[in-house]
């Protein structure tokens, strides 16, 4: 009885400390590695620039970074979009490539970022993509449809991606279901998570 006494009291104190530690491992803050906070600079992201599919995703004709809206901070990036009247525009691409020096993003099991709509805006879904390795592994989120005047989370699942010590790009996809419009979108806050 006497052992019992002085032993139950340690393995109280050990649950205790293995659960304080597993919730923070759960709570680990995330990476943010786009956050546009520098005026001017649209930190690498361009409109689609690989010639082939150009066509399939036409509509996104410049990005910059704007103090205009900011999901935190003062910056984002600013997406203009101009569909084409004449013919169907339903899809548009902004990327930033990392060819030349590959991202190692294999401790991390999820991407996120937040994007905004205008208070007038048509309807818009997003999506985040990357790609990977020589070959260009190309992987996608589900599309999320966007509000208006609010700012909407995007998220993409990577623990089950392969040669995510080798991300050669990463993208930001918005889809509409009509053509024939101008608008612009705001995105923010693109971050790298260790939990799914």
């Amino acid at each position: 009885m006497h052992l019992k006494f002085h032993v139950l009291p340690f393995i109280f104190f050990l649950v205790f400390i293995l659960t304080i530690g597993n919730a923070q491992d759960k709570n680990v803050s995330p990476k943010r590695i786009f956050d546009w906070e520098k005026e001017g600079d649209a930190e690498g992201w361009t409109p689609i620039s690989f010639e082939p599919e150009k066509k399939r995703f036409p509509f996104i004709r410049a990005v910059t970074q704007s103090d205009k809206w900011a999901n935190t901070g003062k910056g984002s990036l600013e997406i203009s979009i101009e569909s084409s009247e004449t013919k169907y525009e339903g899809m548009g691409r902004a990327e930033r490539s990392f060819y030349s020096k590959p991202e190692d993003w294999s401790a991390y099991k999820k991407l996120t970022a937040k994007f905004y709509l205008t208070q007038n805006s048509i309807p818009l879904e997003a999506y985040l993509a990357v790609q990977t390795g020589e070959k260009w592994n190309w992987y996608q989120g589900e599309p999320i449809e966007g509000k208006p005047e609010k700012w909407t989370e995007v998220s993409l699942d990577m623990s089950k991606f392969k040669e995510l010590d080798k991300v050669v790009a990463i993208h930001f996809i918005l889809r509409s279901k009509i053509s024939g419009f101008t608008e612009k979108v705001y995105l923010d806050n693109i971050e790298l998570h260790e939990n799914p």
